[in-house]
């Protein structure tokens, strides 16, 4: 039962210690994507609503977010 635990145990370490301070890069490119892809989204969906309001009345709400 040792050696099945030990096998995948050791290939992650493995691979990271081959990868080295690429899997930092790899892991810091990940984060950006995932708060630029998270940011992106944020604001797509206010952009969304202001201009679903904007239109649904375009009285009152066009002057404020202009």
């Amino acid at each position: 039962s040792a050696k099945p635990s030990a096998e995948p145990s050791a290939e992650p370490v493995a691979a990271a210690s081959d990868s080295g301070p690429g899997a930092g890069t790899y892991a810091a490119i990940g984060g950006g994507v995932l708060l630029l892809a998270a940011a992106g989204t944020f604001f797509a969906l206010r952009r969304r609503k202001a201009a679903g309001t904007d239109s649904a009345t375009p009285g009152s709400d066009a002057p404020q977010t202009s």
